[in-house]
């Protein structure tokens, strides 16, 4: 079983009331929050409130709140395994994190990849997009027209090529996608995968290619 953290004090903060509180008033971002949680935790100060907090930004989902703290003790853990390739299983800054055994091995797993493989699925994925082109040829998109979804009201209806700027108002992350693959790439049940927000969280904008 995994032991607690020793509460200890930062930089005069010794309550996990006193954390939730600060980060309450001055932090919120849903992904800083998402890090002040993290990092209390650590020092045996997280709270049920700061929880709270840290989730608000995600639809109050625990269970998302939980992938994402998930994701930034990885993150900490890959930082404190230093310089590699290779890199080597560390026991003890696993243990510390609450990451699994099975779960650093699929880190290391990831990192320590041979180049030479990485190569070898490029180029096996542009073979396999060859050959489908080659069976079935190019994909006819050309009765799709978008210009009623961003022409402004009086304009004509130009046909014009489009990009979507979807920005998230929590951390600035931005996804380019051209218009009419939104769909594919930014659905309805779209994360952020910088800090977890949903797509209501997103700012999107309509740019005519070349403007």
């Amino acid at each position: 079983s995994t032991s607690r953290p020793r509460q200890v004090a930062v930089h005069g903060v010794s309550s996990g009331a006193a954390v939730a509180a600060a980060v309450q008033k001055s932090v919120p971002a849903t992904s800083s929050r998402g890090k002040a949680l993290f990092y209390a935790t650590r020092c045996g100060l997280e709270s049920a409130q700061l929880a709270s907090l840290a989730a608000e930004g995600l639809d109050g989902s625990a269970e998302f709140l939980a992938a994402t703290q998930s994701n930034l003790a990885e993150q900490a853990y890959v930082a404190a395994l230093g310089e590699g390739p290779p890199f080597a299983v560390n026991a003890a800054v696993g243990a510390d994190l609450g990451i699994d055994a099975e779960t650093q091995t699929r880190i290391l797993d990831d990192l320590n990849v041979n180049p030479a493989e990485v190569d070898d699925r490029e180029d096996w994925r542009k073979e396999l997009e060859d050959q489908v082109e080659a069976e079935s040829g190019p994909i006819d998109d050309s009765d799709v027209d978008l210009t009623d979804k961003f022409a402004k009201e009086g304009d004509p209806g130009v046909k014009q090529e489009m990009t979507l700027t979807c920005e998230c108002t929590e951390c600035g992350y931005t996804l380019f996608i051209a218009a009419g693959r939104e769909g594919k790439f930014f659905g309805d049940d779209y994360k952020c995968p910088e800090c977890g927000c949903n797509k209501s969280k997103f700012n999107i904008d309509a740019v005519a290619d070349g403007a």
